[in-house]
């Protein structure tokens, strides 16, 4: 149990809310994020999980709730404080985007990617030619914190605290190795 904790306090992932469509949308901390604390095989084992509890339970809760099918999610990838020591985390986040691509092609509708640091250009010349064209095509990269293009597609509850800070995730409920943020 120790293991898989510091995995989830060292990869900051949660659900933060829906957007207006209602669907799921996954925060993530990649900037506070450090992947530390284990081997790259446990951190892609735990994102595989993520990964499925998203399509055995968040979407299909997500689908009731809404009364509709909801088979996809929208994800905010957060950079805040992105370094450039993120780039020796570069082959697990490959890794894990290629696991995406290839698995989970059309479980995410829409990736905005947020508040990012002039790193980031580096990073993303080297992940952008791996991920398929029709990834891609769905991410946005947005100004500062994106708050005007995430309202409108009604992504409000991003802006109402902290979701991430100091390595601490708030108003998080913690289910076997994945952890959910409430809404």
């Amino acid at each position: 149990m120790d293991l898989y904790r510091a995995i989830r306090n060292s990869q900051l992932i949660g659900m933060s809310g829906y957007s207006k469509e209602g669907l799921p949308v996954i925060a993530v901390g990649v900037g506070l994020s450090t992947y530390d604390k284990a081997s790259d095989k446990y951190y892609i084992q735990s994102h595989i999980q993520l990964n499925e509890y998203r399509d055995q339970v968040i979407l299909p809760t997500a689908t009731r709730k809404h009364g509709r099918y909801i088979g996809t999610c929208v994800k905010v990838l957060d950079m805040t404080g992105l370094k450039f020591s993120a780039l020796n985390q570069l082959r697990l986040l490959t890794a894990i985007s290629t696991i995406d691509d290839l698995n989970y092609p059309e479980k995410t509708d829409t990736y905005y990617i947020v508040n990012v640091p002039y790193v980031f250009s580096a990073c993303w010349k080297v992940v952008k030619p791996l991920l398929q064209e029709r990834t891609r095509r769905k991410i946005q990269v947005l100004q500062g914190c994106g708050k005007e293009e995430l309202l409108k597609v009604n992504i409000k509850h991003y802006f109402q605290g902290p979701i991430f800070s100091s390595h601490n995730i708030t108003n998080a409920i913690c289910i076997e190795f994945a952890c959910w943020f409430s809404d």
